[in-house]
């Protein structure tokens, strides 16, 4: 999973945040693939930083990271999380159903069929991100409460 996150970030146009000593991929809530994500397959690619993952249980530390991977446990309170967030220069993504229509910025779509990635431009862009053309071409869009 955490190579998953490193090739994202790789096709994604970071914000004009203060530089991080690190490159912190923090966890936040419980989900069936977590210890995947601290198991790192390749850093090809990767940020020239050190890379932690970091499991977190608070927004300050979440707002501290680059990417906050939000697991399908934070569920019911994603849409608060994700408030909070606005305007931190981090990176959302969660494999909950529908987080890119909640205001997320990368959902990891488990469907078999389609693609694996949903993008929410416009979350990303309020939040300073931009992603490069190479990942629209892997991905569906969601924009203001609707999946294309």
């Amino acid at each position: 999973m955490a190579n998953i996150l490193l090739r994202i970030a790789r096709f994604v146009e970071w914000p004009n945040s203060p530089p991080k000593s690190a490159f912190v991929i923090a966890v936040a809530g419980s989900d069936p693939d977590e210890p995947g994500l601290r198991l790192f397959l390749s850093p090809e690619g990767a940020p020239t930083v050190p890379i932690e993952v970091r499991h977190v249980s608070s927004l300050s530390e979440m707002r501290r990271s680059r990417i906050v991977f939000l697991g399908r446990s934070l569920g019911s309170n994603m849409k608060t999380i994700l408030h909070d967030l606005e305007g931190a220069g981090v990176l959302t993504v969660s494999p909950l159903p529908g987080f890119g229509e909640m205001g997320g910025m990368v959902e990891l779509s488990n469907q078999p069929e389609g693609r694996p990635l949903i993008l929410n431009a416009d979350a990303a862009r309020r939040g300073g991100f931009h992603f490069h053309v190479s990942l629209l071409g892997v991905a569906r869009l969601a924009r203001s409460g609707i999946s294309h």
